[in-house]
């Protein structure tokens, strides 16, 4: 019998010193384990993670520009102040998913990686931030993005 070969899975992040230029903006997006059982559905384990992303809003290094938590993914914008992206983004899944077990939930709350853009000066922000807040529009969890009540960011006034 011929023995199947199987290609090499290649890594898909930068080097990690990349997510740490001062001034960078990174657009990522984290999806939920079992984004079928959509955990942040769940109106107190979403306030928990909410409240926790402003708090850290201007926390370790980084700066939260605008993010999003749908019902099965997290959309955040970062800008690097003088911390590490990617950092940020390990302790954040770590306490989460801690509020998540102490609600009830069991196993892991996040999947292992996650998407990243680096956003670059000559690209539309603009335009990526307009594509966050109006996720939960487009999938008709609010009329308006200012009734969504899991958003929010140092760019984002929700009242």
């Amino acid at each position: 019998m011929a023995q199947r070969r199987f290609r090499t899975r290649q890594p898909h992040r930068l080097p990690s010193d990349a997510y740490e230029d001062h001034g960078t903006v990174w657009h990522i997006t984290i999806g939920a384990a079992d984004r079928s059982s959509r955990p942040f559905a769940n109106a107190e384990l979403a306030s928990r993670i909410c409240d926790w992303l402003e708090a850290q809003s201007s926390a370790d290094g980084t700066r939260i520009l605008v993010y999003c938590l749908m019902p099965d993914h997290l959309h955040i914008v970062y800008q690097v102040e003088d911390g590490n992206a990617i950092s940020v983004i390990g302790k954040m899944k770590s306490l989460t998913t801690r509020m998540w077990w102490e609600a009830g939930g069991t196993g892991r709350l996040w999947q292992p990686s996650f998407h990243d853009h680096g956003i670059r000066e000559s690209e539309d922000i603009e335009g990526i931030f307009t594509y966050i807040l109006n996720n939960p529009v487009r999938a008709g969890l609010a009329a308006t993005w200012e009734d969504y009540p899991y958003m929010g960011g140092t760019l984002v006034a929700v009242e």
